[in-house]
Formats: structure tokens, C-alpha cells, sequence
């Protein structure tokens, strides 16, 4: 638990290092010029695991301080059993999003970082000989809700950096999740015009 607190006060001390070193002038630039943008995030891992997730999605801004979208999820998984035997499966699904900002005043901040309440439904289809005790034959549904923290970065015009703190609140459906609490991801979101 040590290394995950440790990773987060680094994170968020390099996020906070490179706030101060952009201009003001990202500030003025980042508002939302259109209601809807993408969002995404990736996540992985290495070792005798080895996770590979990747999560894009279309979002609606409802309100300055409310967003909404949906997105699909895809990860790769592989796992080196004591034995020898290399295990790999590909994990598909999609997804469900709100995120809430919650600290409004930036300036008095005195930073550009933008936080949100970040709420998550996820709907993965996962491999039944893996995720169940006793195995599965063939591929089993599983349902996620993921409660979290936002921490958001205008890093340029239509260009947002992302780092999301997450628990996985209620699992339905499998026995083992890929998704250790806490779950942190990175993405970005990039918000893009419609033609008139």
C-alpha cells in the first residue's frame, strides 16, 4: 500500500512542477470551444503479469461542470503460471462515464489543475477459464463500478492531460479483476469542433 501512496505524491508533484512552468496564456485557451470530445486512457503493466488496457470514448459537455460519455475498453492480459504455462487472453467491453468538477475556483488555487468527482460503469466480457473459481468454458460478463478522482490538465488549446485515481466500488460476475484498488490511469482528452 506504501508504493501506491508513494507513486501518487509523485505524480501528483510532477503535475503540479509542470503547472507552474506553462504560460498562463493555456489557461485562456482551454475552454471548451464544442460540447464534445474525446476522452481516453491507457494503462499497463509488465512482469510475470503483463496488462495492457486501452479505453477511448465520446463525451458531451452538459454543463460547465458536468460531462457525460461512453467509450469502449479493451485489454490484453498474460500470466506466467509457477509451472511454466503462459496464459493469454483479450479482454473486451465498454463503458459509462460521468465526471463532476468539484473544485471551482482556480484562482485561488493559484493552478491550472482542474478536479472532478470521475463516476465509471464498466461492462467487460472476459475469459471464463481464467476470472471464475471453478473455470469457465467459453466467455462470461462482468460489471464494474469505478469511483474515483480526476485530476485534469490543460495542456493546450483542445488538448487535456488526464490522471485518474480510482476503487472499483462493486464487482458482479467474476471472481478475480484485473483492477487492483487503487486503479490509476492516465489519458488525455481532446476537444474538437463540429462544422456549422
Amino acid at each position: 500500500m506504501n508504493k501506491y501512496i508513494i507513486r501518487i505524491i509523485l505524480a501528483t508533484i510532477s503535475i503540479l512542477t509542470i503547472d507552474q512552468v506553462i504560460a498562463q496564456d493555456t489557461l485562456k485557451e482551454s475552454h471548451h470551444s464544442t460540447k464534445l470530445f474525446t476522452d481516453g486512457y491507457f494503462k499497463f503493466k509488465f512482469g510475470t503479469n503483463t496488462i495492457f488496457e486501452l479505453s477511448p470514448a465520446l463525451c458531451y459537455q452538459i454543463t460547465p461542470d458536468l460531462s457525460a460519455g461512453i467509450g469502449l475498453t479493451y485489454q490484453y492480459y498474460q500470466n506466467r503460471f509457477d509451472g511454466g504455462e503462459l496464459f493469454k487472453t483479450h479482454n473486451m467491453g465498454f463503458r459509462l462515464l460521468v465526471d463532476y468538477r468539484i473544485l471551482k475556483n482556480r484562482q485561488m488555487l493559484k493552478s491550472k489543475l482542474l478536479w472532478y468527482a470521475h463516476l465509471e460503469q464498466e461492462f467487460m466480457n472476459l475469459d471464463g477459464q481464467y476470472f471464475y473459481n471453478p473455470p469457465r468454458e467459453g466467455r462470461h460478463n462482468t460489471t464494474n463500478t469505478l469511483l474515483g478522482l480526476k485530476c485534469k490538465y490543460p495542456a493546450l488549446k483542445r488538448l487535456d492531460i488526464n490522471m485518474l485515481i480510482l476503487w472499483n466500488i462493486y464487482q458482479s460476475g467474476a471472481d478475480y479483476n484485473l483492477n487492483k484498488n487503487p486503479i490509476i490511469k492516465f489519458g488525455v482528452n481532446y476537444k474538437f469542433s463540429l462544422p456549422n
